[in-house]
């Protein structure tokens, strides 16, 4: 009778794991990520192309500008050449009347091109610092994404593990049963417990 009892308490604590681990499994994986979690999951990949063709573009921009100002520094350094041997061109052959003239113009020429320049490189430092703030930004969708990624790796892991946990709760289920039934055959078999005793 003491053993009856052990197989029956144990039955118990089995169909009472069996409940528990039904309420689980009985939630969607996706049901387990907060509202927020899943509005982010759900843009980030768009989010992320976006971002890749604007730096893209931006890239390209760089490029482009790096050229036009490479440009303009050897434009500008052969323009210095230039208008140095002009000026001394002129220095030698110029009377004191003309040359202040002459030598202003030239001066005006030389800071046109170095305002040219430094606008080229104005312009390029803020192309820079955008593709610097996009990438950051990028890397910081990528981690986001990444640690949904794990997460979910997580709560897919988790419920796989409550399946077996079922699986083997319902094996072991389905041997007590088998126990206290043949408990229960010969018990009757006996005479000594009416034939209900331990019907569940």
């Amino acid at each position: 009778e003491k053993s009856l009892a052990n197989i029956r308490n144990q039955i118990e604590q089995i169909q009472s794991g069996i409940a528990m681990k039904n309420d689980e499994m009985g939630t969607e994986l996706i049901d387990q990520l907060t509202l927020e979690e899943r509005d982010l999951l759900s843009r980030l990949n768009p989010e992320i192309t976006r971002l890749k063709e604007k730096f893209l573009s931006c890239k390209n921009s760089r490029i482009e500008i790096e050229t036009r100002k490479e440009e303009l520094e050897n434009n500008l350094s052969t323009n210095l050449m230039r208008r140095q041997k002009e000026l001394e061109a002129i220095i030698s052959s110029a009377d004191s009347k003309t040359l202040p003239v002459e030598v202003e113009a030239k001066e005006q020429e030389l800071k046109e091109s170095k305002r040219t320049l430094d606008e080229a490189t104005t312009v390029l430092k803020a192309n820079v610092d955008a593709i610097n703030a996009h990438t950051r930004q990028m890397e910081q969708l990528k981690k986001q994404r990444d640690d949904l990624k794990a997460l979910e790796a997580n709560l897919e892991q988790t419920v796989q593990d409550g399946a077996k946990d079922l699986e083997q709760l319902m094996s072991s289920r389905s041997t007590y049963l088998v126990k206290q039934d043949e408990c229960m055959k010969k018990i009757r078999d006996l005479g000594s417990l009416p034939a209900d005793a331990f019907e569940t």
